[in-house]
């Protein structure tokens, strides 16, 4: 056998584009089998808290009038589009941010390689299983979040594009950034506060865009927030009023949420073996980079061999042995996608410092550092505003890490070849990450695997869902106690649970002044009434009642006196377990259903009177 296949030569191209294509091939068909896992999950399990609150907003948001996020509203269209089907609007949502994630990494790589192939739509779809881990906590129903991510991921795509050679190219991504600017307002407004930042330190002082370009992103973004509010609120001024209000109700609230706490950083909870795995997975990235730009034949097959057999068993054993209790306690795990890029960029930087670099430059242009630098940021902008741990946020947006490793490691010559181990690793990552959230699903009791029990619930009973026997049981139960007692699909209903927004969707109700009258904060029941006033007193006085006496976080009926309705006016007419969604409430007090009265417009004029007193000076 020759020299040339032995070692006596160099790595010809065709042999290490040929491993690359492999691990391209088996990364793309892994990131497909995860995209189906999500599938999978998407017809499993409903969290009666966040989850109900992204219903009951998606169904009706025309019905609310004071909303910092407005993701209902862009939602709207998609949950109109499935008549309401939890499971496809899911599975939806989940389709369209892997697609995102796809185009991010797809401009991406076209920026760095600088051309178009089946190849970098291949080697894009393989990295966009990263976009994934948005969904590790059980979460796949569209909310603010996953709008904030998508917005992101727009605007990470037309930043990229701001950076092409073709004017056609860079006006697009002008476009693109704009669109991605409205909707991360749309979704969070401290998301796109620290977008504008972001993108404005690279547009002004990292690359010099034309000022044409930059000036069309503005007015797109602008033009977009115009029509919405117009289309929401009749005009800005009728958009700020719904801006101001909701700022007003949170005041209210008094979660905890300080303006202060946008720029106070907390610590950052890794753990001793999460630190220690960090290590080995920037290690092992930095190797197989070095083991790709090897330019002796025989070291190099041999180097990408066995990077190729540690990539994949150590993967395996990442994602299938280590428990999925370890993933869920460890909330910072994503960062391994950073040690990843980290590890590679490091591989990199000593490969051109050694002459290895098959750049004609033999560096990379300072410019796509700068980028690069600015796309590893995005997850810290989709975590600004938070009012959980920022570095647990940031995780979730792990997906703009890659797009960072394939500038910082790719070249023109060769941009597939030094990035193809780790892109095995990422997959088994994402996969130990998915496999946690579904065995410890987000305030679910049991795993997704024991959500075998078929519920038809929501309005028009449009979604089917599999759920496991203590959910299931609490909602047939219910459904049964709400038929038999005269409730309508569409009635009012006031959730004074303080934690079961899911029940009054599964039941087809209306919310009436905000989806989810929050309890367990200091300011818990001046909150509800504060809201509930924003409702008409025909809506109050005609509401069902959910209860729970007694339990955590429950809001006393006695808001309703303070509202100008007797509270005793309601009737108990049914009453089931609630389900435990968490250790601390493996015991909780039996939900109740209360009838309105039947002569309602005695409480109507009570109301009145109320609201009336409450205006006079």
């Amino acid at each position: 056998m020759s020299d040339k296949n032995l070692g006596g030569g160099r790595l010809t191209t065709l042999s290490a584009d040929q491993l690359a294509h492999g691990a391209i091939a088996t990364s793309l068909v892994l990131s497909l089998a995860l995209l189906g896992s999500v599938w999978w999950a998407s017809g499993r399990g409903y969290d009666f808290t966040d989850e109900g609150f992204y219903w009951l907003w998606m169904h009706d948001p025309f019905a609310f009038d004071a909303s910092l996020s407005q993701f209902g509203f862009v939602y709207h269209p998609l949950y109109s589009a499935f008549d309401g089907d939890i499971a496809n609007i899911r599975r939806a949502n989940a389709l369209i941010t892997w697609g995102l994630a796809g185009a991010m990494l797809f401009a991406t790589v076209v920026r760095v390689s600088g051309r178009w192939s089946a190849l970098d739509a291949a080697l894009a779809l393989a990295w966009a299983s990263t976009c994934l881990v948005a969904f590790r906590m059980g979460l796949i129903s569209p909310s603010y979040n996953t709008l904030a991510l998508q917005a992101l991921l727009l605007a990470a795509t037309g930043l990229v594009m701001l950076d092409g050679a073709r004017p056609r190219v860079r006006s697009a991504g002008a476009v693109l950034l704009g669109v991605g600017g409205w909707l991360a307002f749309a979704a969070k407004p401290t998301s796109a506060v620290a977008l504008v930042a972001l993108a404005g330190v690279y547009i002004a002082f990292l690359r010099p865009v034309p000022w044409r370009q930059t000036l069309w992103a503005v007015l797109v973004a602008a033009l977009a927030l115009l029509l919405f509010a117009f289309a929401v609120d009749g005009g800005p001024a009728g958009h700020l009023v719904r801006l101001r209000s909701a700022m007003e109700l949170a005041s209210v609230l008094d979660s905890g949420h300080r303006a202060g706490d946008l720029i106070a950083l907390p610590g950052f909870p890794m753990s001793a073996s999460l630190k220690l795995l960090f290590a080995a997975v920037l290690v092992i990235a930095m190797v197989s980079v070095v083991a790709a730009a090897s330019t002796r034949g025989l070291a190099a097959r041999l180097s990408w061999y066995s990077g190729l057999v540690v990539a994949l068993l150590t993967g395996a054993v990442l994602s299938n042995v280590v428990e999925p209790g370890w993933w869920s306690k460890a909330a910072l795990a994503p960062f391994l996608l950073l040690a990843l890029a980290l590890g590679a960029g490091m591989g990199a930087a000593w490969v051109r410092r050694k002459g290895g670099s098959s750049d004609a430059s033999g560096r990379l242009a300072w410019r796509r550092e700068g980028l690069a630098l600015v796309l590893a940021a995005f997850p810290l902008a989709y975590a600004f505003g938070t009012n959980n741990n920022l570095w647990e946020v940031a995780a979730t947006a792990a997906v703009f890490w890659p797009a960072t490793m394939v500038m910082l490691v790719c070249g023109r010559a060769e941009p597939y070849s030094r990035t193809a181990l780790s892109m095995i690793w990422a997959s088994f990552i994402v996969a130990g990450l998915l496999k946690s959230g579904q065995a410890h699903p987000y305030r679910l009791s049991g795993t997704l695997a024991d959500a075998e029990h078929a519920v038809m619930l929501g309005p028009g009973a449009s979604s089917s869902l599999g759920l496991n026997k203590s959910f299931a049981s609490a909602i047939a139960e219910a459904q049964a106690a709400a038929r038999t007692h005269g409730m309508r699909e569409g009635d009012p209903m006031i959730d004074l649970t303080g934690q079961s927004p899911g029940m009054v969707y599964a039941l087809g109700a209306r919310a009436p002044g905000v989806p989810w009258l929050l309890g367990g904060y200091p300011g818990s029941e001046a909150y509800a009434v504060a809201s509930l006033r924003r409702a008409p007193c025909e809506m109050l006085a005609n509401a069902w009642l959910l209860a729970e006496p007694n339990g955590r976080g429950s809001i006393p009926l006695e808001v309703l006196d303070r509202l100008g309705l007797p509270s005793r006016q309601w009737q108990l007419v049914g009453q089931w377990t609630a389900p435990a969604f968490a250790p601390a409430l493996q015991r909780r007090p039996p939900q109740q259903l209360l009838k309105p009265p039947a002569f309602p417009h005695v409480q109507v004029a009570s109301c009145l009177a109320q609201r009336a007193q409450a205006k006079s000076p």
